[in-house]
């Protein structure tokens, strides 16, 4: 009797194994309760290959993160422990992000196109900053209106184009708009600078006999 009983296996819907699927989802989550891993959590791709390579990146971050504070943490005070904790990680996340940029730059791009698709119509912003740089319009860097719209599904599109008081300026040897509004912020992202290369292509052949 006692050598059944022993032998007895507990059932795999028991209260412990219930806990031991449940708790890492709920209460037990770093996401859930410390909001720890929130970005990684969030991000979309629809491409497999950029989420085995954001899925890598990840992992890597993590790992190396753990083993340097590992190697770090009898020399760190207590009280500065989470400083260091966020500035290794952040350390980390640019090394990787400029890894992927030099060594899996096709990924790196299509995870900026996603990024921009997903909440803006880059195409509309393009044509908006070619109007006022073909009119030689400066009204953009002291901009008095500036309209855009968001679409049914939330994205943004630029436009209409308005307010052309300071159109038609002197020549310049540079861009009359590079740091209007936010298109300083835009032309550091490689798939904003590709669309303006396409648009300035499509038009300028039909822009060359004006």
């Amino acid at each position: 009797m006692s050598e059944n009983s022993n032998t007895q296996k507990e059932a795999l819907f028991s209260p412990q194994n219930r806990k031991l699927l449940s708790n890492p989802l709920g209460k037990d989550n770093p996401i859930n309760v410390q909001v720890l891993g929130i970005c990684s959590v969030l991000a979309i791709t629809v491409q497999l290959r950029t989420s085995i390579v954001m899925a890598i990146s990840v992992v890597a971050v993590m790992g190396l993160a753990n083993v340097i504070i590992s190697l770090l943490r009898k020399t760190i005070p207590p009280r500065i422990r989470i400083i260091v904790q966020l500035t290794v990680i952040a350390s980390l996340v640019i090394l990787v992000d400029q890894v992927l940029k030099a060594f899996v730059y096709d990924v790196s791009f299509v995870r900026e196109r996603e990024l921009l698709d997903e909440y803006m119509d880059v195409e509309s912003f393009v044509k908006w900053w070619f109007v006022h740089e073909l009119t030689g319009n400066a009204e953009p860097n002291h901009p008095k209106s500036c309209f855009v719209k968001i679409t049914l599904d939330g994205v943004i599109k630029m436009g209409p184009v308005w307010d052309f008081d300071w159109a038609y300026l002197a020549k310049r040897n540079r861009f009359y708009n590079g740091s209007a509004l936010w298109f300083s912020r835009f032309f550091e992202n490689a798939y904003f600078r590709e669309e303006v290369k396409r648009v300035w292509q499509s038009y300028r052949s039909g822009l060359a006999g004006v």
